[in-house]
């Protein structure tokens, strides 16, 4: 049987939001981070949270907050 594999995406505040949610969670960790170049902001990233994995996605502001 699959898993649900949350997915989130953020307005340019990915790496900030990470930081936040692995510092709040005890065991949390950061398993990947995708940077534009070397030392570019986070684009994309997997976490885990309480043995759930979430990947996140920096959006920028194109794209609106969406509950589906």
């Amino acid at each position: 049987m699959n898993k649900v594999l949350p997915f989130l995406m953020f307005n340019d505040q990915l790496e900030a939001a990470i930081e936040l949610y692995t510092t709040v969670f005890p065991g949390s960790e950061v398993r990947s981070l995708a940077r534009t170049g070397e030392d570019g902001p986070v684009t994309a990233a997997e976490f885990m949270i309480g043995g759930q994995v979430f990947r996140g996605y920096n959006g920028g502001s194109y794209f609106s907050f969406s509950e589906g």
